[in-house]
């Protein structure tokens, strides 16, 4: 006796009504992201990518103590940052929930996941005022 493979779901290549109230959360946290890095570039001697690699290098840091005490020290102390840390944390705090939204996408919501990227690449490029680069789409059949 030979056991038949379950076909798995076909993986979703458009957006479906029934996870619009998810595509606006993509859109509502790219644009809060694009606010942070305005606020974020407004001080003078920051740079974007440079500071908010710093602020999601600390964000994990402290996820790791929060997750592990028993093998991580809380190295600083988050609650009192100052400027421009405490833009950088902002932007990279959304950065982060942008990030957990594009993966409950293809995890959870059975999204294609090269499509979920590009997707979201076209939302967050939109946001920040920034053309986006389809070379992911020209590459990838879905």
């Amino acid at each position: 006796m030979t056991k038949r493979k379950e076909k798995k779901p076909k993986r979703k290549v458009a957006w479906c009504e029934e996870d619009e109230a998810h595509r606006q959360a993509l859109i509502n946290c790219a644009d809060e992201y694009a606010k942070a890095l305005q606020e974020l570039l407004s001080i003078p001697g920051t740079s974007v990518i440079k500071d908010v690699q710093y602020g999601l290098c600390l964000l994990n840091q402290q996820h790791k103590a929060e997750t592990w005490p028993d093998r991580f020290e809380p190295k600083y102390n988050l609650s009192v940052e100052e400027s421009p840390l405490k833009e950088s944390l902002s932007a990279a705090k959304k950065m982060l929930e942008f990030s957990d939204l594009t993966t409950i996408l293809h995890h959870e919501l059975n999204y294609n996941r090269y499509w979920a990227i590009n997707e979201t690449s076209k939302i967050l490029s939109k946001a920040i005022g920034e053309e986006y680069d389809d070379t992911l789409i020209q590459i990838v059949d879905y």
